[in-house]
């Protein structure tokens, strides 16, 4: 096992700045903003504003990080937002494959020392040629080229419900990779460490999920404007927006099985919501699954470190899958009314839930 380990405490020295500085809000992959700003010039400056605006907990996250990761962190992030956020900035699905297309050749020319000139890819190249993180692997290409092929795929996703199989399919190849994308940076190569992670990941896939459900059913939570004189940052403007980003067909995401199993009726979720039959018992089963890949997780840290508790190297990964943990609290605690609004409020870190969870295990190492 590699391990980089950080100076002593600074997670701890971290987290005793984060209660000031957090308290703002995340969004999930399906419904991503749409910055407000054309962003500024430099990579560094431009990334995090596009963080800031689309991915408030890696922000929180990223306190944790050693001060010179932080923005290759950040890179990372904003990359997977700028895939993430193609389908609210085009409508059409031939233009936003070819969108998509471009983010992969990006980066694979990043790794080839032919980086595009564009702020996002411009950081994220200084994270890829960094000597202190090649020094000890370096960040992977193939994470890169498997994010974008499942948002590509993503793009003419069926009618129906997707299977669990496919739901989980797709965790792994976005959430899951985003997380061994932050043990390269740290470092960290082991087999077990990364069984964790793709746990995790599939986990923060499936609360994610959770969370995008009334948006895939057509019950808009928040209204986000488009600027008139607003650009995506490739030079593309947008497609003007006067109300909330809308999906591309409504459909219920929760997997097949479940809806099956519970008898869940499409149209019956579309009027009734959370009051639908058989709509709290589908979503139980999934935030079951999700939690079950927790305490798998879990068992593996117990296993492999005494107690659970992880090396300073390992903080900020395990800080970034207090997102699910959170979620799934909040959802138990709402009878599994995935219709509250108050959801998207704990969950996005809007109040001080999800960053207290956050500074508790940053000081503890535990999950």
């Amino acid at each position: 096992m590699i391990i980089r380990y950080t100076s002593r405490g600074i997670a701890q020295r971290n987290a005793k700045s984060i209660p000031s500085q957090l308290g703002n809000q995340i969004r999930f992959a399906s419904t991503t903003e749409v910055p407000k700003t054309t962003g500024p010039t430099d990579p560094a400056t431009s990334v995090r504003t596009l963080v800031e605006q689309v991915d408030r907990s890696s922000i929180l996250a990223s306190k944790f990080y050693p001060s010179h990761l932080q923005k290759h962190f950040l890179a990372i992030r904003a990359f997977n937002a700028e895939v993430a956020r193609v389908p609210e900035l085009v409508d059409n699905e031939l233009m936003a494959r070819i969108r998509v297309t471009w983010w992969r050749d990006a980066v694979q020319g990043a790794f080839n020392g032919k980086t595009p000139r564009h702020p996002t890819m411009i950081a994220l190249s200084e994270a890829i040629h960094d000597p202190n993180v090649q020094k000890y692997g370096g960040l992977v290409e193939d994470h890169f080229v498997a994010m974008c092929e499942a948002r590509e795929s993503d793009l003419s996703a069926p009618t129906t419900p997707p299977t669990l199989e496919e739901i989980e399919s797709y965790a792994e190849k976005t959430s899951s990779r985003l997380f061994y994308l932050s043990l390269n940076l740290l470092g960290v190569s082991k087999t077990v460490i990364d069984q964790v992670f793709s746990h995790l990941g599939k986990a923060r896939g499936l609360t994610q999920l959770l969370n995008s459900v009334p948006f895939h059913a057509g019950v808009i939570r928040t209204t986000i404007p488009t600027p008139p004189d607003a650009q995506t940052q490739e030079g593309v403007k947008p497609k003007p927006r006067s109300g909330p980003a809308k999906p591309r067909q409504r459909r219920i995401v929760l997997p097949r099985e479940y809806l099956s199993k519970h008898n869940v009726v499409e149209e019956e979720v579309y009027r009734k919501g959370a009051e639908a039959k058989g709509l709290r018992d589908a979503v139980f089963d999934t935030a079951t699954r999700a939690n079950d890949y927790i305490i798998s997780a879990r068992s593996l840290l117990k296993d492999e470190f005494n107690g659970g508790k992880v090396p300073q190297a390992l903080i900020g990964p395990l800080v970034e899958a207090t997102t699910a943990t959170t979620m799934l609290q909040e959802l138990q605690k709402r009878d599994f009314d995935i219709f509250d609004t108050k959801l998207m409020t704990v969950a996005s870190g809007k109040g001080w839930r999800l960053p207290w969870n956050m500074w508790k295990v940053g000081i503890s190492g535990k999950l």
